[in-house]
């Protein structure tokens, strides 16, 4: 059963303090900055790692770069690919997960202090 589903009669009334310590706490919230969503940094490097792949081919002999050298950096660029590619993808999932579970927590107070 959802808060939505109980009728108005079951909830207390709130005294005009506790009215305006939600108000304070909601101000307070409101102040906040928002999460940082990490799926742009993530697109970001992925699209550097892509490009960097790519030129690869022609920057590591025109610098000069060894076989063994060149794989390296080409690994290195493989992983932040991937980690760019899996922030890219899940990273927002982060963010709502932690405002999802403030949200619960909250429902769940209001809830526990403030129905009959």
């Amino acid at each position: 059963m959802s808060a939505a589903d109980i009728p108005p009669s079951h909830f207390t009334a709130l005294s005009e303090e506790e009215g305006r310590a939600i108000l304070r706490a909601l101000a307070e919230i409101r102040a906040e900055p928002p999460p940082r969503d990490p799926r742009s940094l993530g697109c970001f490097g992925a699209l550097l790692a892509i490009g960097g792949l790519v030129a690869l081919r022609w920057i590591a002999p025109a610098l000069g770069l060894g076989t063994g050298l060149t794989w390296v950096v080409a690994v290195a660029l493989a992983v932040i690919l991937l980690l760019g590619g899996f922030l890219g993808v899940f990273g927002g999932g982060f963010v709502s997960g932690k405002i999802r579970g403030e949200v619960e927590e909250a429902l769940t107070l209001l809830e526990e202090h403030y129905l009959d």
